[in-house]
């Protein structure tokens, strides 16, 4: 779910001084911060004199220019910005503007809003460009769009241009005149019909204009406009793999226009490449004339393979269906419809079968075959051609039962569908055996085709046969299942008996590894218990659990060391067992290879064969992370290699930095898969950046860092750099560091303490920190302030005691005023108690729940409540400061429960803010910590007083960082409901600023809205639509535990309260 951008501060509002210069009113929107239902609005302002007027629109949480969304018109002193949001979602729109009369030609910035769009159910498109000629008094009734979407023949024209003599419109080479509405006005008109131009996009064909774009969703569209026939070809390339995607794009041409369909199979970068030449050339080679970089952001569609062009299929040629053919195709009815210019006849060949279209006027054949009888057939080529010689293939995937699989008494147990989505990284698929059989399997990347059947591993229990399949990754996956006869036929050439499509969206992504490798003779009757695959991380103790039939001894060599198993069980039920310390082999190439004996074999044969593993890596992952890395002007200083072995579990990395850098990082423990970046702290200056590093226990991490330029408006940091950390002993305990504030900034330096703990001296703390620009720096600790000394223009130095302290989980916040009034948090040290080092396996353990508690429970249908902003109840959050929404049908009471998982089931449900619309139930969420959150959610309807709530819904969170402070939100009383919402402030304490404090509420049916703080009373102004506002100073009121009580009145004198503070 997008969350709301951090933005500079001024940035909202009124830009001066030019804004008083340039004398702008508000006319529609009078508040900086926006909320709409729907995604089109209309912005009007004012002028004391005409203007021009231009503008920006961003989308606040990409950054991606979508100012083609907007519209301005202007007359005399008014201007209307009409605005249409391509998606739900926060933007961030400026408006620039100077007085008609001044000459300049650059406009200054006067105001800027922050829309946020909660629906986007209409869909819109580009409005026209704006020429400088179109200016003041130039309007624009219709048509506002012109797209293939709308209608397009007999459209009505009606602008005004004023002092025009005449006005035409030339679309695809044509004029199209305009009329005089009125002999002396300044508005014409026109009808006329566009509709030949429908998918052609008669304007200039740069359907991108930037080089660099991103695709969202997968599927896009490049268009080309070329000034003579050419010829063409296309290059799609995986910048993580380096592999040719060129399969997954097309190429279109028609009269001038050259469209690529390009559809991305998953997230990441790609490079596409354009190739062409002067279609009379003789030249074969085509040299490279366009490049595009594509990020895909988002995969919303599967991507198949477009058919294969050969060099007949050329200028004028155009398919328009089938684009592709694939498993979830219409096999039975496939309808073709194709241009082939000058062609006497069409086919389509399948296995040397042929099925001609018929001709339907000029270029256009047409035809229809059934292709369901070649399911089963693993891979056909459908040709098509034209007089015999091939045009273009397409090439079909079949899935599900081949030949073999009902002849050898085979059976699915688990997994009848053969495609389908596990919302795990790792699944288990049983078939059901008849008869003993020899069996095999292979594990596909579909996107690379890249062999990964060591993430795959067979167990064999009479009369099944289980498959686990690990996926590293999210993305889709061909796993193919072999069989035939006990000695029949060598593993690899055993015939294909099934075959699945398996699409990996793991919900809560957990670290897997290789399986051993099973050699030839592990066949019907084995089974492996323990250990399904060997890591770096616990070699101390591994305990070996297989089950043999008939065999007389089982044992375990690594590099020649022989280790014995020894037999337990009863006799239908007996197994093998061992436990090994297999620690000497971790830091050399190691394999280790399980071997038995059975009657009538001379010697052992091998089973199983284990390579000891480190993390499972993706391709690319470790070292430098294009193309943020060269854009953040950051170098590696004290480790240049990406795989680092650190002797201890303390560990200092250091950059080098060309400029000035926002930082941020991510440390993950390889062997849990949990993150515990608050073990990482880190330090800037003007040429450096340092991370001090902290490890809880012996293993692996990985640890990521992003940055982004200081002057960069974009709010999402790409990754740079990437360190495997390899902890070889861990003599320290691990503590948290503090937490950075946003104005703990570059500069900012702690020398000590860097950390604060009950285990830890806390009589007589040094305190030295460097804070550039600050005129007080201060610790608050349990309500006391503790103030430093300066020395020096930046240092500032302290000396004071905090043992009483000591065990009560406290926070300690180290603050600085810039102004000589307002103190800003800095650092935030928790003083947390500690019998060992904190256990970071268990801090952010998934807990144990039962099936049946996610989701909706007994009553949820009826209430009418269902999810908004997500789909699934088991939600992994990014930020601790979240919303979630649901919708309603109709009018309910309700209330929550929010659970801390971590701390002994903890509640803390004051760090929720319920608040409702008509038909949406918004809950804002802040945590304190990263870790498991249950949000249990009770409602009934409006209408029934009942007491007791029934639990209605409930949700699992996993906050993976808890980057800002959390603070309780306003305790609700009985009457803040039916539509009461508070949109600022959310939240007041000594922490926030309290000066010209901004209210906005909505009370309905109240009369009036005041604020309450002791024997004084603030009265809010009403705006109409049951909003109240009001701006008063709070700052008096830092530190002193105040109260402040928002009540309103409604029918008689009596004010009903919502307590704020």
């Amino acid at each position: 779910m997008d969350k709301r951008p951090e933005l500079l501060e001024g940035y909202l509002g009124e830009q001066q001084p030019k804004f008083d210069e340039v004398g702008i009113i508000l006319d529609s929107h009078r508040e900086p911060e926006i909320s709409i239902r729907e995604n089109q609005v209309q912005i009007c302002i004012k002028s004391k004199q005409p203007v021009k007027a231009t503008h920006l629109l961003f989308h606040a949480v990409t950054g991606k220019d979508v100012s083609e969304y907007v519209f301005t018109q202007s007359k005399d002193t008014s201007v209307t910005f009409v605005i249409h949001l391509p998606e739900s979602s926060f933007y961030k729109f400026q408006i620039y503007a100077l007085p008609l009369s001044d000459e300049c030609k650059e406009l200054p910035n006067v105001y800027n809003y922050l829309i946020h769009c909660t629906r986007a159910m209409i869909p819109v498109y580009p409005f026209p460009k704006q020429y400088a000629q179109w200016k003041n008094g130039c309007f624009l009734y219709d048509p506002m769009v012109l797209n293939a979407a709308v209608k397009l023949t007999n459209i009505y024209w009606h602008v005004v241009v004023p002092s025009a003599k005449q006005v035409a419109v030339v679309a695809d080479g044509e004029w199209y005149t305009f009329d005089k509405a009125t002999e002396t006005g300044n508005a014409f008109k026109a009808k006329f019909n566009l509709d030949h131009l429908r998918g052609r996009n008669a304007k200039e064909l740069d359907t991108h204009k930037k080089f660099e774009f991103k695709a969202t969703p997968n599927h896009v569209e490049i268009k080309l406009k070329a000034k003579k026939p050419v010829k063409m070809t296309q290059k799609l390339v995986d910048c993580k793999t380096g592999k040719d995607m060129s399969e997954y794009a097309f190429c279109q041409m028609m009269n001038q226009l050259i469209t690529f369909h390009v559809h991305i199979p998953e997230e990441g970068f790609y490079k596409f490449q354009i190739y062409a030449l002067p279609a009379d050339s003789a030249t074969k080679a085509l040299p490279n004339v366009l490049n595009y970089l594509i990020n895909c952001t988002r995969v919303t569609s599967q991507s198949f393979p477009f058919p294969r062009q050969y060099a007949e299929w050329k200028m004028g040629c155009f398919l328009l269906e089938p684009m592709v053919l694939h498993p979830k195709s219409n096999l039975k009815n496939v309808e073709w419809h194709v241009k082939v210019p000058n062609a006497k006849k069409v086919a389509i060949v399948v296995a040397d079968e042929w099925f001609f279209l018929e001709k339907k006027g000029g270029p256009i054949w047409q035809g229809k075959t059934n292709l369901d009888a070649y399911k089963g057939r693993m891979k056909k080529d459908i040709k098509m051609a034209h007089e015999r010689r091939p045009s273009l293939t397409i090439l079909m995937d079949f899935l599900g039962e081949q030949a073999g699989f009902l002849e050898y008494g085979l059976s699915t147990l688990t997994h009848p569908q053969a495609q389908f989505t596990s919302s795990d990284n790792s699944v288990e698929i049983q078939l059901k055996l008849t008869t003993p059989l020899k069996m095999s399997c292979k594990l596909l990347r579909s996107s690379t085709d890249k062999d990964m059947t060591e993430y795959t591993f067979k167990n064999y229990k009479d009369p099944n046969v289980t498959f686990m399949v690990n996926m590293p990754e999210p993305g889709y996956y061909k796993f193919m299942i072999f069989a035939g006869p006990t000695g029949a036929a060598a593993p690899k050439d055993l015939p294909n008996v099934f075959n699945y499509l398996i699409h990996c969206i793991p919900m809560v992504p957990k670290p897997v590894y290789p399986f051993p490798k099973a050699e030839h003779e592990w066949i019907c009757g084995c089974l492996l218990y323990d250990p399904l695959c060997i890591v770096k991380n616990n070699l101390k103790d591994v305990h070996f659990k297989i089950k043999l039939q008939h065999a007389t001894e089982c044992e375990l060599s690594a590099n020649g060391d022989k280790f014995k198993l020894e037999e337990k069980g009863y006799e239908n039920d007996k197994y093998w067992v061992g436990r090994f310390n297999l620690t000497p082999y971790r830091d050399i190439p190691a394999k280790l290879v399980v071997s038995a004996h059975f009657p009538g074999l001379r010697g052992n044969v091998d089973l199983l064969t284990y390579e000891i593993s480190r993390p499972l890596l993706a391709d690319n992952y470790l070292g430098i992370q294009q193309p943020g890395y060269d854009q953040s002007g950051l170098t590696p200083d004290s480790h240049p290699r990406p795989e680092v072995i650190a002797k201890t579990n303390r560990i200092e990395i250091k950059f080098k930095a060309r400029k000035q850098v926002k930082v941020t990082h991510q440390l993950i423990q390889c062997s849990t898969g949990k993150e515990i970046s608050d073990l990482v702290f880190k330090q800037s200056s003007d040429l450096y950046v340092t991370f001090l590093v902290q490890m809880p226990e012996v293993g692996y991490y990985k640890l990521q860092i992003f940055a982004l330029d200081v002057k960069s408006q974009n709010t999402s940091m790409p990754n740079v750099f990437n360190y495997l950390i390899h902890c070889e002993s861990a003599p320290a305990p691990a503590y948290p560091f503090p937490l950075q504030y946003g104005h703990w900034r570059d500069g900012c330096h702690v020398y000590e303490p860097i950390i604060l703990n009950s285990n830890l001296n806390l009589t007589d703390i040094n305190w030295h920190v460097k804070i550039p620009c600050a005129r007080k720096v201060a610790v608050i600790a349990d309500g006391q302030w503790y103030h430093f000394e300066q020395k020096g223009t930046r240092i500032w130095l302290a000396k004071f005691s905090l043992d009483h302290l000591r065990g009560k989980n406290a926070k300690v916040d180290l603050v600085a005023s810039f102004d000589g009034k307002e103190y800003s948090s800095m650092l935030e040290y928790v003083i947390e108690y500690f019998v060992k080092h904190r256990n970071y396996k268990n801090m952010a353990e998934r807990p144990n729940i039962s099936d049946d508690f996610l989701g909706p429970q007994e009553r949820c249908e009826e209430m009418g409540l269902s999810p908004d902003n997500f789909q699934y109840p088991e939600l992994k959050v990014d930020d601790n400061d979240f919303e979630i929404r649901f919708k309603v049908t109709k009018p309910l009471r309700m209330t929550h429960q929010l659970i801390q998982c971590a701390h002994g089931e903890k509640d803390i449900s004051e760090y929720v803010l319920k608040q409702m619309t008509k038909d949406i139930v918004a809950f804002d969420v802040q945590v304190p910590l990263s870790g498991y959150y249950k949000l249990l959610i009770f409602a009934l309807p409006a209408d029934d007083n009942s007491k007791n709530l029934p639990n209605v819904y409930n949700c699992l969170l996993h906050v993976t960082m808890a980057c800002k402070p959390a603070y309780p939100y306003p305790k609700q009383f009985a009457q803040w409901k039916d539509g009461c919402y508070i949109f600022t402030p959310k939240i007041l304490n000594s922490s926030c600023k309290l000066t010209n404090v901004e209210w906005k509420v909505k009370v309905p049916k109240a009369k009036n809205v005041v604020v309450f703080i002791g024997d004084d009373v603030h009265d809010f102004e009403n705006r109409g639509n049951d909003i109240f506002t009001a701006k008063f100073d709070l700052d008096k009121l830092r530190g002193k535990n105040a109260k402040v009580t928002l009540s309103a009145n409604f029918v008689d004198d009596k004010y009903n309260s919502l307590k704020l503070i």
